[in-house]
């Protein structure tokens, strides 16, 4: 209910929307929901099937926006100083970042988090496909 405790959660969310999230949306279209498939819980088809020169294309965005995420965290489990909706809103796309041909190795703070949200128990009962 406080307004400067809810502050910097959606500092969080507003980041993660505008900054990062479009960066790794781009990727993920061009190596994991390329195909004309309904089975988007799987992401359509293999990364390793995607159109190669789409892939390419979207790596820049996705780099740059991982670089600002890096320099957005603290380093810690979680997005905030507490779990939060930020958290929620990132561990999907973190998630399937395992997917993409990425590498987080620049980005240990990313990294970490996405192990961290993604061994969660609460997250591995959501039942995440794929």
């Amino acid at each position: 209910e406080d307004l400067a405790d809810r502050a910097p959660v959606d500092w969080a969310l507003d980041t993660w929307s505008t900054e990062i999230r479009p960066g790794l949306y781009a990727l993920e279209m061009a190596a994991l929901f390329y195909s004309d498939s309904d089975d988007w819980e799987t992401g359509g088809g293999p990364a390793e099937d995607a159109n190669e020169e789409a892939v390419a294309r979207a790596v820049p965005q996705a780099v740059a926006a991982l670089e600002r995420f890096e320099s957005f965290l603290s380093g810690a489990d979680i997005v905030l100083d507490r779990l939060t909706i930020a958290d929620c809103a990132a561990a999907p796309a973190l998630w399937r970042s395992f997917r993409l041909p990425l590498s987080l190795e620049r980005f240990p703070k990313v990294a970490h988090l996405r192990g961290s949200l993604s061994a969660r128990p609460s997250f591995a009962a959501a039942g995440p496909a794929g």
